[in-house]
Order: structure tokens, then sequence, then C-alpha cells
């Protein structure tokens, strides 16, 4: 997962340089700018890149720790968490969730709150 954040924030990084060492000659005008934009473009698909890889480990390790989601889906309080919702909201609902499977990822306490 941090290999590929690394090489593109290295990216980014010489991306800068390059364009900040162009910009006084007039090899290509085109080119300092595109530098420029590359050099905030490649950071940020490493970090979005991270951060979905993130999530999604931090999914599949919970499913690993407490089983499959049917099983979770059986063992939660659906007529509680389904008052909840209507009375008060799905945000709540999803919280108080959460609060009772500490751990749990916010994409699947949203998915189970929406599916009560």
């Amino acid at each position: 997962m941090y290999a590929w954040r690394i090489v593109l924030w290295g990216a980014g990084i010489a991306c800068l340089a390059v364009s900040v060492l162009l910009i006084r000659s007039a090899v290509a005008p085109w080119l300092p700018p595109l530098c420029f934009v590359l050099a905030f473009v490649f950071p940020v698909a490493g970090e979005v890149y991270g951060n979905v890889r993130g999530l999604r480990e931090k999914r599949e390790r919970y499913i690993r720790t407490f089983g499959p989601v049917d099983a979770l889906r059986q063992s939660i309080d659906s007529r509680g968490l389904r008052w909840m919702r209507d009375e008060k909201g799905p945000m709540k609902a999803v919280r108080e969730l959460r609060r009772r499977h500490p751990g749990m990822p916010l994409d699947l306490a949203v998915m189970l709150v929406k599916e009560l």
C-alpha cells in the first residue's frame, strides 16, 4: 500500500522540481504548467489510492475477525435500530450501531442501517 504512495509522492516532487527549473527556460512554454499540475495530481492520486485501499483492508479485517455480514446482520438489534433510524434519523442509527460494535467500518454500518 505504501509503495505506490511513495512512488506517486516522489513523482509529484520531481514534477515540481522540473517545473521550477523550466520556468526560466524557453524550451516549451507548455511544459512548466503541465509539470506544475502533475506535481499536485500525483500526490492526490497516491492519497486517494491509499485511503481506498486502507478502507478495503479495514473492512476485510473486520469481516475476518467478526465473521460474514449475514451473521452480523442477524446479531444486531434490528427493531431498535429501525426505530432509531425512523425517529431520530439514519445518522444516529449508524452512530449507535458503531457504538455497539466498535471497529465496524463506516460504510458497512451505513449499508446495514439502509437495509433495515
